[in-house]
């Protein structure tokens, strides 16, 4: 049994995982624990712990993990089945750092008060209102203050909402102007836009840092816990990138079976090293008509591009599941 306290067991995980996301993490942690932890994650940057030490401590991890997903089964399944029918109606954009909103002061003028703030704070604020009412603030608001209100809608709210916007205000004066002061207070206790974390990310890069034992073990317990979840973590646990990562063996058994053309179109705007890797373990014939090929599809979009490099990653995935190579 190793020796570790809490905070060196939370450093190292918080290690394994990433700087973006340890530092996502210790955001949420009291200032003096943060500063602890920051300092042992650093420690371990400049004498990393051994293989062993990084298993006990993920498998660790990994027990307390299935012993939560088991306890939480049923109300992840509840959360599930809402989420299934009500999307959410403030997903926040992706960003680096939280937002933090200046503080303004309420004046007499409700609308002018609702143009300075930010569109993302009256979204909030008008999270749990009917879609009549939302539509009857944003008939109010500057057009371009509006648009970008609507677009953090959710669709189905958003829809609602347009078919209340193409209607006339009958709605009393005095009745609209104390919905729109209610919508100011609301939206000025939004003080700032907190960083999203993106769950499926933040394990599909937790487990790319495991063995493959405990990866594969982890994998079957989320999908019998919150399949919808596996999924998006399925799909973010391979890259493209991944190839660098493959002995040129395993990658003459890859190549086989993926569709010239996708290699083709994959392989544009790629880094060079790359694509020397790649084509060194194509026959000579093989790699003359690719290089050739490449030089007629340099048109292609980058949509275009992500499908094929996409079709690539699942056939990694695909073999490094099923053993026939080896990442």
């Amino acid at each position: 049994m190793l020796n570790y306290t809490s905070d060196e067991r939370l450093a190292l995980l918080l290690s394994v995982m990433g700087d973006s996301v340890a530092q996502a993490a210790l955001r949420g942690v009291e200032p003096a624990r943060a500063a602890v932890l920051r300092k042992l994650v650093k420690d371990y940057q400049f004498d990393p712990p051994s293989h062993d030490e990084v298993e006990h401590i993920v498998g660790d991890f990994l027990r307390y993990f299935n012993f939560a997903m088991e306890t939480l089964a049923p109300q992840l399944k509840t959360i599930q089945e809402k989420s299934k029918t009500k999307e959410p109606r403030t997903p926040p954009k992706k960003q680096e750092t939280p937002v933090v909103f200046p503080k303004i002061d309420r004046s007499i003028d409700p609308v002018a008060d609702l143009n300075r703030l930010d569109p993302y704070q009256i979204t909030v604020a008008l999270a749990d209102d009917h879609p009549k009412t939302i539509a009857l603030v944003l008939q109010k608001l500057a057009m371009q203050h509006a648009a970008a209100v609507m677009e953090q809608l959710s669709s189905e709210v958003r829809l609602a909402t347009l078919e209340y916007l193409t209607e006339e205000i009958t709605v009393p004066e005095p009745i609209v102007k104390q919905v729109l002061l209610t919508t100011v207070d609301k939206a000025i206790s939004v003080e700032l836009r907190p960083v999203e974390v993106n769950q499926a990310e933040v394990l599909a890069e937790m487990l790319r840092s495991i063995s493959k034992s405990l990866r594969v073990e982890m994998m079957n317990e989320l999908a019998n816990t919150n399949p919808d979840l596996a999924e998006r973590v399925k799909a973010k646990l391979y890259l493209f990138t991944d190839l660098m990562r493959i002995d040129d063996r395993d990658l003459q058994k890859l190549l086989a079976q993926v569709e010239t053309d996708f290699l083709i179109i994959a392989l544009q705007r790629c880094d060079q090293e790359l694509i020397d890797k790649l084509l060194n373990n194509l026959s000579k014939r093989a790699r003359e008509m690719i290089q050739e090929e490449m030089e007629y599809k340099q048109g292609v979009s980058d949509e275009e591009i992500e499908t094929a490099r996409l079709s690539i990653v699942q056939v990694i995935a695909t073999l490094d599941e099923s053993g026939e190579i080896k990442l």
